[in-house]
This record gives structure tokens, sequence and C-alpha cells, in this order.
């Protein structure tokens, strides 16, 4: 049998030679020359990867440290953000009711405007992110949101915060679904399930907050006029601004974080991915990006053909309208209707409950029903909104 070749010696980037090592490889399948590519070197303990590593792996050589804190940081009002959303209107329908003399069918298209715009947008907002990434999408959907969410607060009319709920809407659409797919694509195998779920934990949390802060804030007499009278600011549109707060946090944080390697793997930018994971390996453990133990990305997935020479638009539309054909077709219609099914007993209670707590409230001690009590309410709102009872509205209805 033949002698195993031998390789001795160690140097790292920073052009330092460390301790030294020898691999072995006998000929034949294991030889030095079918090893070509593939040979790892160990320098102070740590493996370098000289051959293209999985997209996983690379992941997991990052670490855990500074820049996943600040994503578990990002995540809470990042999740919060849809949540407050929302639930915003219906804590404010009993005041707003008043101040915007506003019957049971506005009220119900007010409850309904920022579903709409969801509605209007999500496929949009999936196939943008396909197209352009998440990161500035996620920056841009965010602080969209909190524009929109403050200018219907400020809204004199039932039509200016129908139009603003709707456009905030088409905002929030989209990072209400990606900031848990950017997560899971920033996370190791290790850690991901535990983010899903405390990306679950911030949703309920932020659930629980929010009527806390209504409870506390909309039932107190305030108010406030600026543009000579044209803009008044009470209580409940306080809540609302308070509300656009998750939002507005999750926009400026994002801005500062960086496009997923994955997406960039699957893009084929694989140096842009492997400067990202560098960044992220320095942030984490405070050591040069050169020293990264990871040298060459294996580019896995890809979205879409290298020989494609479609523009961004023809790709959007592509995605877009293969959701609608066979195969997915079935599929799209299967999710979407246990997707409505789900979500419709939830936000019939949800965005109602507060306004039904009030109708029974305004009754007093007369035997009326339900339906009797929501009938009386259906008309012109009392000029003296000072009188509106707001002792029952809130509850912690998520």
């Amino acid at each position: 049998m033949s002698n195993p070749t031998k390789y001795s010696g160690c140097k790292e980037a920073t052009g330092k030679t460390n301790e030294a090592f020898e691999l072995d490889f006998l000929p034949g399948k294991n030889s030095a020359d079918s090893a070509k590519g593939n040979i790892t070197q160990r320098c102070q303990n740590e493996i370098i990867y000289e051959e293209e590593v999985d997209f996983e792996t690379a992941l997991e050589k990052t670490g855990f440290g500074k820049f996943n804190i600040f994503l578990l940081l990002l995540s809470f009002p990042a999740s919060c953000a849809s949540t407050f959303d929302t639930a915003s209107l219906p804590y404010v329908l009993p005041t707003a009711s008043c101040d915007l003399n506003l019957t049971g069918y506005d009220r119900g298209l007010l409850n309904g405007a920022i579903y709409t715009g969801m509605l209007t947008s999500s496929f949009i907002w999936g196939s943008l992110s396909d197209t352009f990434g998440r990161q500035k999408l996620l920056a841009v959907g965010y602080l969209l949101d909190a524009c929109f969410s403050i200018g219907a607060s400020l809204s004199q009319s039932k039509w200016a915060m129908f139009a603003f709920k709707f456009l905030s809407g088409c905002a929030i659409a989209g990072p209400f679904s990606m900031i848990m797919t950017y997560m899971s694509e920033m996370f190791s195998k290790k850690y991901r399930d535990s983010i899903v779920l405390s990306s679950g934990i911030y949703m309920s949390l932020g659930g629980v907050i929010q009527p806390m802060i209504a409870i506390a804030l909309i039932p107190k007499t305030m108010s406030w006029e600026i543009l000579d009278g044209g803009i008044v600011i009470c209580s409940w549109r306080i809540f609302l601004i308070l509300s656009a707060v998750p939002a507005l946090i999750s926009g400026i944080l994002t801005a500062f974080c960086v496009e997923s390697p994955k997406f960039l793997l699957a893009k084929g930018n694989k140096t842009k991915a492997l400067q990202t994971f560098q960044y992220m390996y320095s942030v984490n453990t405070g050591k040069p990006r050169e020293t990264y133990p990871v040298k060459s990305l294996r580019n896995e997935v890809q979205t879409q053909n290298q020989r494609d020479n479609n523009s961004s638009s023809q790709s959007f539309v592509k995605t877009i309208g293969s959701a609608f054909t066979h195969p997915h077709l079935k599929h799209t219609f299967l999710c979407c209707g246990l997707q409505f099914l789900a979500l419709n007993s939830l936000n019939t209670i949800r965005l109602w409950l507060p306004l039904l707590f009030h109708y029974i409230e305004s009754i007093g001690g007369e035997p009326l029903n339900t339906c009797e009590a929501i009938a009386r309410n259906d008309g012109p709102q009392p000029t003296d909104c000072s009188k509106v009872n707001l002792r029952l509205c809130y509850v912690f209805n998520n």
C-alpha cells in the first residue's frame, strides 16, 4: 500500500502562521488529487472551510451574539405592529362614532378598511419580496404604515379615515408576513423554532398591552386644536398615534439591518451573501470579518434561471400569475379558504366586542337583547360626546 500524502502548516487570512496540522490522504478514492478543493485547515482549534459551504453551515458559523439579540429586540415591535394596526379602531369607535357622527354602516366600513387594504396588496408584496428582497421592503412597509396610521388618527372625516386605514392595510400586509420569513433566514436551525415561537408570544403580548393603553388613555377628557381649529386632537386620536409607534420603531430599526443572505444566494449573489455572513460573524464574536471560517458559498437555490433576461416587472407578473394556474390553483384556494375560516370567527369577536359592550352599557337596565341594543345605537349619535359611557368598552380581546 502506498504511503499517504501529508500536508502540514497553517496560515490564516491575517498572514500569521498558526498551529501546524497534518491531513492524510490515501491514494485512490480519497487521494489528494480527488480531495482538491475540499481541504480544510485547522487553525487555532477553528476549522477554516476552503470548499463551498451550504447556507445552513455558513449561518451556523456566524454564532449567536449581539447581532441576534438586536434582531430579537426588533421582532417585538415588528410583531406588535400588525396587532396594533388591526385592533386600534375597535377601541376608539365608541367615542369616534360620536365625534365623526358614524352610523353602524360607517363603523363596519372603517373596521374593514385595513383588511381590504391587506387583501388588495398581499399578492403584490409577496412578489416584491421575491424580486427585491426583504430588508428594504420591511423598512419601507413599516414606515409607510406608521405614516398612514398617524394620518388616520388626524382625519376629521370618516372618508379620510377610511382612506388612510385602507392605505395602512396595504402597507402592513407585506411586513406582517415578511418579518417571519426574514427572522427565520437570519437564525440557524438551533434557534429558528424558538424565534418563530417568540414572535407569536410578542403578538399576544401586544394584544394585552394595547387594551391597557386604551383603558388608561381614551376615557380621559382632553382636547387640543391645531391649524386654527382645523384639526382637533383628543384622547382617542392620541391612542391611534400611539398605536402607530411599533410600526415606526420597526421601520427605523429595519433600515439598519442587512439583507437576508438566503435571498442573496437565491439570486446568485454569493459575494454579497458572504459579506453579510462575515458582518454577522464580526458583530456576534467581535472578531475581524476576515477570520470568518467560511471562504466560499454553495449556490443551492435560485429563484430564476440565470439565462432568463426578463425584466423585474415581467418576473413580478409571472410570479402572481403562477399562483392562479395549474398546478398551484388548487393549493391557492385551499390555503385561502383555511385562512378565511380560521380568521373569520376570531375577527368577528375581536373587532366588535368593545362596541358590543358599549351598546349593552348604553341601554342601562332596560330589558333589551343584544340585537335591540345594536339597533338603538344605529342612528344619529349624541351631540354631547362627554355623555358616552366607556366603562365596559375595553377588554382583553386578544
